[in-house]
């Protein structure tokens, strides 16, 4: 009964943001900029934030999704830790969805292998629904 999802997630890039794509070929799952609206409540965004989801569904496990995204910078990883040096904060979320109060997480040391080369946070957000 778990369901899973991660996102590598750059933020505060401001000007930089616009050459991720340029310099990787890397396109973001969703980008936001500093002072966008935040729907109709007339409140601002507070930073940059360009965002990178994995697109595998939530039925794939964390090694798959972390799996993907490192296939997606793996062959970009100069450029990214360029990037990120000049981001205000970067990390890998992992997200799980759950019935259960009891969170299991399992991954594999070569799934984290994404967070040892770009040198990124881990963000673990878990919703019990």
């Amino acid at each position: 009964p778990f369901r899973y999802d991660a996102c590598l997630r750059l933020a505060g890039l401001g000007p930089v943001q616009d050459d991720i794509e340029q310099l990787t070929g890397v396109a973001p799952s969703h980008m936001h900029r500093k002072g966008d609206a935040i729907g109709r409540s007339g409140r601002q965004r507070k930073e940059d934030l360009w965002l990178l989801a994995s697109p595998l569904g939530e039925e794939a496990s964390l090694d798959e999704h972390l799996g993907w995204l490192w296939l997606q910078v793996e062959e970009h990883g100069e450029a990214f830790r360029r990037c990120i040096q000049q981001a205000s904060w970067a990390d890998v979320c992992l997200g799980c969805l759950s019935e259960s109060v009891y969170p299991v997480l399992t991954i594999s040391p070569q799934s984290l292998r994404i967070l040892r080369e770009l040198d990124l946070a881990l963000t673990f957000n878990f919703t019990v629904v």
